[in-house]
């Protein structure tokens, strides 16, 4: 029972966090097709954190695509 609890919660988090950064992109504009898929189909925590922190720190959507590929699931290489 505890397992689908947490596979529960994991992908609600998962889902947040998606539509965060997907609200803050849309603040700077049309977000691409491949962008916003790529956005969609990630499932890592560590990954879309980064990105959430990258969209709130960039001035253009073009700049967070630049920064998006360097950003691991890895601590410390977070680039924004």
């Amino acid at each position: 029972m505890c397992e689908i609890t947490d596979r529960i919660r994991r992908e609600g988090k998962i889902e947040g966090r998606i539509e965060d950064i997907m609200q803050l992109l849309e603040e700077l504009g049309k977000i691409p097709t491949k962008i916003a898929q790529r956005i969609t189909q990630e499932t890592d925590l560590n990954v879309l954190a980064g990105w959430l922190k990258c969209a709130a720190a960039v001035s253009s959507i073009s700049e967070f695509e630049a920064r998006m590929a360097g950003i691991t699931s890895e601590a410390g290489s977070k680039p924004y």
